[in-house]
């Protein structure tokens, strides 16, 4: 092998070497890149379930509002038992059919 052979198996020996080491740069590139696009989603998601959370607790709040000012009963027409009830409790409505706008339903 002469001199100039030689220094042309350094020189391709060195391009593989740089082209490995800019291989290897790119895919911590992708992988960074990677995690800050999951670092990003989980940010955004974390923020959503802030944002329902607040919207449900302004939801359940104007509904206790509601239910305070609810009328529990109307004299002569109709009333709840139990007058104080929570989401899945079963109550109990009568109506007096005789005083209202169903005065002439059948049932």
């Amino acid at each position: 092998m002469d001199v100039l052979a030689f220094e042309e198996f350094l020189l391709e020996e060195k391009r593989k070497e740089l082209e490995k080491l800019a291989k290897e740069e790119a895919e911590r590139e992708r992988i960074a890149e990677e995690q800050r696009r999951i670092e990003a989603d989980k940010a955004a998601k974390e923020e959503d379930r802030l944002r329902a959370r607040l919207e449900v607790e302004r939801r359940q709040e104007a509904v206790l509002q509601l239910m305070k000012n609810a009328v529990k009963s109307n004299d002569d027409v109709w009333y709840i038992e139990p007058s104080e009830f929570k989401g899945n409790d079963l109550v109990r409505l009568y109506y007096n059919g005789s005083s209202g706008p169903l005065e002439h339903a059948k049932e």
